[in-house]
């Protein structure tokens, strides 16, 4: 686990990317909101719950994508997909027949995905969901790429995707990679001609990326603990050169606000000893500012507590499971019921939120 001096270091990193890093606007500061603000949704059976509103579904199988209060919702066998709009109903997207998992940015306005045309052409697109529409495609050369899930054949197009969507950042620029190493990574701000990035220490960290720019693995530390994978936070420059900016520990993980000013992630401590943390799954939260604070969560709440998105960029939803019993074999029972407690990082306060929710449900992918 982390020792007091490396937490120090840490400190100091996070005021690294305060001094150096690009100002990220406030909230009031960009541009006009969608009108879909919604709390962090979750799916149990056939029903989608969105707050104190519930949907019922066609069919079960689900995945959410959940970022700056937008929600967008599919099945895990891929299109269609369906924007949750400001009332709750399901719009669906324009995606193709064969179609990449969509990716939202932090702020939540632009969402991107891949759609395949026939065998030689592909599509990525960036969609505006504050306008509701298309912002630009691009059109790329198919190439060998993962096999898509599609229970069938499509008119006779292979089902493998070769472009990977893994982030956009808050200019609204897309990234995508041509394999799912994450190793070479191209940046596209639409209405301009797609570049490949440079610089980078180690392969990109995905949506887990810095709302500024890119996340990246950085090079292994022998005195970092065994479970920790050390990254680089940088900026990327219009001509794709990547720029670091600070070292963070943990980059694999976590999720960072809308305005990129927090990063809130569970520290590497499974299965060992955690006697510095009042939680035994603790969640901690890295302020731009250099500060490190461990969420003050529920101690009625003693399992599993998974990070599941911002609803602000001061608000952090986690999921928190009651802790598992371990029988008389040493065996884990099933968890119990899951609560959702809401987390605000300016003043370090958690509450629950919503409470007995069974432990098969759906929630957005966290960190």
């Amino acid at each position: 686990m982390p020792t007091p001096n490396r937490v120090l270091v840490a400190a100091a990193v996070m005021a690294a990317v305060a001094c150096s890093a690009p100002d990220t606007p406030d909230a009031s500061d960009q541009a006009p909101r969608h009108a879909s603000q919604h709390p962090v949704p979750y799916v149990v059976g056939n029903l989608l719950h969105v707050g104190e509103k519930t949907v019922r579904l066609s069919a079960e199988n689900h995945e959410l994508v959940y970022a700056g209060g937008s929600i967008v919702l599919g099945n895990d066998l891929g299109p269609p997909w369906y924007e949750v709009d400001h009332d709750g109903d399901l719009v669906e997207l324009p995606t193709g027949k064969i179609a990449g998992d969509p990716v939202l940015s932090a702020d939540g306005n632009t969402l991107a995905w891949v759609d395949v045309e026939d065998e030689r052409t592909e599509y990525v697109v960036a969609w505006d969901l504050t306008a509701n529409r298309e912002i630009a495609r691009i059109a790329l050369d198919r190439a060998i790429g993962r096999l898509f899930p599609s229970p069938g054949p499509t008119e006779g197009v292979e089902q493998r995707i070769s472009k990977v969507p893994v982030h956009v950042d808050t200019d609204g620029r897309v990234y995508w990679a041509r394999n799912e190493g994450l190793q070479e990574i191209t940046v596209w701000r639409p209405g301009s001609e797609p570049v490949e990035v440079s610089g980078l220490p180690g392969a990109a960290a995905g949506g887990r990326s810095w709302p500024g720019g890119l996340t990246a693995a950085g090079q292994p530390d022998s005195e970092r603990e065994e479970f920790e994978e050390p990254g680089v936070v940088g900026t990327v420059g219009d001509d794709g050169s990547f720029q670091p900016v600070a070292e963070l520990l943990n980059a694999s993980t976590g999720i960072w606000s809308p305005d990129g000013r927090h990063r809130a992630y569970s520290p590497s401590i499974w299965f060992r000893e955690a006697e510095q943390y009042r939680h035994p799954y603790p969640v901690l939260v890295q302020a731009r500012d250099g500060r490190i604070a461990e969420l003050p969560l529920p101690r009625t709440l003693q399992g599993a507590t998974y990070p599941l998105g911002w609803e602000s960029p001061t608000v952090i939803a986690l999921s928190v499971a009651r802790r598992s019993d371990v029988d008389r074999s040493g065996a884990f029972q099933d968890p119990g019921p899951i609560s959702i407690v809401r987390c605000d990082v300016t003043d370090n306060t958690c509450t629950v939120a919503v409470s007995g929710i069974a432990n098969s449900a759906v929630f957005p992918g966290g960190g």
